[in-house]
């Protein structure tokens, strides 16, 4: 197969394709990126992600994508690399993401199930990591050949429209909703510190968004300097920067989170643990 215009980008990657279909192959071709001069298959397929350098495909799949894309987002869309399946109002656009987004973004499709404005059978997609888009030249079984719009020899990649980022990152994380409608006492350093002790024993690491709601908790109580003080020496850094980027990452900033939060989160460990030793006894006779 003639792959010239893949060429050009020497950070993509890809995936054998079966001929004729876009069912990428072996099993685990995730996880096996290949170089295009590697690809050995009649079909092939870019990898989407950090893989590829971090590369996104915006899939209009049908005319109601390309009005759902003018209403919910709207914004110009500038040249960069397209392609097509030969389907009418049908193709795929490539744009780059940078990396401080990277671990925040997945795979977001929006079906007529999700959104009335786009039609039973049409779709729109942010294609990212786990995903493979069928490039040119493949051809489909029904004589369909995927082709160039736009092709790599004749621009580049554009950077992800700030308006595409922002909506994108949105729906994949959402505010969390918040619930804190207990009133609580005030709180004493010692009783703080003792709370501190007790989430560090019953979560021993955090996953991001516990670990952000943690983080403003105790900032909202003590103070930002001394909340990120206190969650600093229970959870050192896991990536460098994390706790100073914490007011301007889109992702974690401003969080109305209160020492409830914390006490939340210790009640509801404490009580699955609680749960968990009495099936261990009730099972083992222990």
């Amino acid at each position: 197969m003639n792959y010239i215009e893949l060429e050009v980008e020497t950070t993509w990657r890809y995936c054998n394709v079966k001929a004729g279909k876009k069912i990428p192959y072996p099993a685990g071709w995730q996880n096996n990126p290949k170089h295009i001069r590697d690809i050995d298959s009649t079909n092939v397929g870019l990898l989407l992600g950090p893989v590829s350098g971090g590369l996104i495909a915006l899939d209009f799949d049908g005319p109601t994508a390309w009005t759902w894309f003018d209403q919910r987002i709207g914004c110009t869309l500038p040249r960069t690399v397209m392609w097509t399946s030969g389907k009418d109002q049908r193709c795929q656009m490539a744009f780059r993401v940078d990396q401080q987004y990277w671990d925040w973004l997945r795979t977001q499709k929006i079906t007529h199930t999700k959104d009335t404005l786009i039609a039973e059978g049409e779709g729109f997609e942010f294609r990212w990591t786990g995903c493979q888009s069928v490039m040119p030249p493949s051809q489909l079984a029904d004589g369909r050949q995927y082709a160039w719009l736009t092709s790599p020899t004749q621009t580049d990649v554009a950077d992800v429209p700030d308006e595409i980022l922002a909506y994108w990152l949105t729906m994949c994380n959402p505010e969390p909703t918040v619930a804190e409608t207990v009133e609580y006492p005030p709180v004493t350093e010692a009783e703080i510190i003792t709370l501190a002790q007790q989430l560090k024993a019953l979560y021993p690491t955090l996953d991001f968004e516990s670990w952000s709601r943690a983080t403003w908790a105790f900032c909202n109580t003590i103070g930002y300097a001394d909340g990120i003080a206190l969650m600093r020496y229970h959870y050192p850094e896991q990536t460098p920067g994390e706790y100073n980027n914490l007011k301007s990452s889109p992702r974690t900033s401003g969080r109305v989170c209160t020492i409830g939060t914390i006490k939340k989160m210790i009640a509801a460990r404490g009580n699955k643990l609680t749960r968990l030793e009495l099936e261990l006894k009730k099972k083992y006779n222990i």
